[in-house]
Formats: C-alpha cells, sequence, structure tokens
C-alpha cells in the first residue's frame, strides 16, 4: 500500500532541501523516502510555490508551463534538423 503524505509534511522536506542546503538523497534517507520523490516535490514547489501537492498525488497542470517547454523543444528539433540539412548538403559537394 502506498503511503500519502500532507501537503504540510512535503513542503518542510522541501523546505529542508531550499533552506538548509541538504541533499534530496539525504533526506529522503533519513526519511525513509525515495530520492526520486522529493526531488519531485522539490521541483513542483519550484514551479507552483504554495500552491503545489493539489492533494490527488499528481502535480498540478500548468499548460503555461507545458506550452513553454513544448515550444523550447520545436526550437531545439529545429536547429538540429537545420544542422543535418546543412551537413547534408556539404557532404554532398564534398562528392562531386
Amino acid at each position: 500500500m502506498r503511503k500519502k503524505f500532507s501537503k504540510e509534511f512535503k513542503i518542510q522536506v522541501v523546505k529542508q532541501v531550499q533552506e538548509e542546503g541538504k541533499t534530496a538523497s539525504k533526506i529522503a534517507h533519513e526519511l525513509e523516502l525515495s530520492p526520486n520523490m522529493v526531488g519531485r516535490w522539490v521541483k513542483e514547489y519550484e514551479v507552483h510555490g504554495e500552491n503545489a501537492f493539489s492533494g490527488y498525488d499528481r502535480p498540478i497542470q500548468d499548460k503555461d508551463y507545458e506550452i513553454s517547454k513544448l515550444q523550447n523543444k520545436i526550437k531545439e528539433l529545429e536547429q538540429e534538423r537545420d544542422i543535418l540539412k546543412k551537413f547534408q548538403a556539404f557532404l554532398k559537394e564534398r562528392k562531386e
């Protein structure tokens, strides 16, 4: 059975990472939690602040944040595509 943690508990754990400078791994070990879970809590708190931890054990969906991430990924992929096209053209010139 999965353990459920209150919003207050999660915020206390996050504050230990942010204010006391402890690592997520160290806190996780001390509290017998998964380091991945602690890291996820820290990330969610950084994004959503006091509005984090909706109570349904799922991060709050921030559509603007997701759109921004996807737009950045599109730009990155377009840059990679352009580089590959230039490289392909370069190879074609060398063969001729």
